[in-house]
């Protein structure tokens, strides 16, 4: 739970920090942009810790009843588990690498 909070206080801070920020559909796409690639970027990450913790993805074992984390506990649940070792291990420069190229295309392309 502590997670899905903390997530949350993080989204409405990162709203405040924007709402300084210079009113133009430009800063608009960045900023969108680069919340988007931090979302996938932290459920990667996310992902990646329920299988790395999953027993039956361990050791590779077939039968379905044995990755009790993996396909039978919710979304939410992995939010909840695994939110604060996302954050601990993201990787702002991997972000940078992901979103500045979509900021030199949103750049060069033309204005509506």
């Amino acid at each position: 739970m502590i997670g899905r909070v903390y997530a949350l206080q993080l989204q409405h801070e990162a709203n405040s920090a924007t709402d300084t920020l210079p009113s133009a559909p430009i800063v608009d796409v960045i900023t969108e942009y680069l919340y988007q690639d931090i979302i996938e970027y932290l459920q990667t990450l996310i992902f990646d810790q329920v299988h790395r913790n999953c027993e039956g993805c361990k050791v590779n074992h077939p039968s379905q009843l044995r990755h009790q984390l993996c396909l039978f506990t919710s979304t939410e649940d992995w939010v909840d588990f695994y939110l604060d070792l996302a954050l601990e291990t993201l990787d702002l420069d991997k972000v940078m690498e992901r979103w500045y190229p979509q900021i030199e295309q949103t750049e060069a392309s033309p204005s509506d």
